[in-house]
């Protein structure tokens, strides 16, 4: 017989939290959330992103772009719940004035191959990294094995 294999979402409440610190004093705030709305089979992906421009939040929704008069992640709550959450994006706060470091964004092409694996199988991941690690994972990725 064949081996039949079914997925299903894991609708589990998490935590969100606004502001991440981490040893060494180093602080991180909440610039982006993607959601996964609905089931594996029908959902969708919305996100909400903080514009380093005017710093305000958005949502993108398909072709759609709202303007929030609000912030969902406010600075005096620090941790949300959210069911639909599927991932996070942090900047990193320079020490001294507080302002947030500016990223370098990296794609990889074979990023949503890894991204899909992870959602059939319901794991939940989470990575925070400063422009440098960025930068250092991409150089690692881009080093080849020397034959001789």
């Amino acid at each position: 017989g064949h081996l039949h294999k079914s997925f299903s979402k894991i609708n589990r409440c998490v935590d969100i939290p606004y502001i991440l610190k981490i040893p060494e004093n180093q602080t991180y705030k909440l610039y982006a959330a993607i959601d996964h709305v609905d089931d594996l089979g029908n959902g969708h992906y919305v996100a909400t992103i903080k514009s380093q421009d005017d710093e305000r939040w958005y949502i993108f929704n398909d072709t759609k772009v709202t303007p929030l008069e609000f912030n969902p992640f406010p600075d005096n709550m620090n941790i949300s719940g959210s069911d639909d959450a599927y991932l996070l994006f942090y900047r990193k706060k320079v020490a001294d004035t507080g302002a947030e470091e500016p990223m370098e964004v990296c794609t990889y092409e074979d990023q949503s191959a890894t991204s899909g694996m992870h959602a059939q199988k319901g794991e939940n991941t989470a990575n925070v990294r400063s422009g440098s690690d960025v930068i250092h994972q991409r150089k690692q990725l881009e080093k080849k094995p020397k034959h001789e």
